[in-house]
């Protein structure tokens, strides 16, 4: 159920802090395995520095959400605020 799609272009990221999520999920996970870069970026998220993602605890919630549901169509929001 669950895919990942990374997409870092340079107008996508803005800090050091994406490139060192890049650089560790090229470096720690087998090509072609999504669950493995999911599972590499939530545990950065907790054990290295703060990321703005659902991560693996509302992730469930919200693959549970989606399976009792079975939407036809979904969106994804994502908003970048600069100083």
């Amino acid at each position: 159920m669950q895919t990942a799609r990374i997409c870092f272009r340079q107008q996508q990221y803005s800090g050091q802090k994406e490139q060192n999520v890049l650089d560790m999920v090229l470096r720690t996970t087998p090509p072609g395995n999504p669950e493995a870069v999911l599972d590499a970026i939530d545990n950065y998220g907790w054990n290295s520095d703060f990321l703005m993602n659902i991560g693996d605890r509302k992730g469930a919630i919200l693959d549970k959400a989606v399976q009792k549901r079975q939407p036809q169509v979904s969106t994804q929001w994502q908003f970048l605020l600069t100083a």
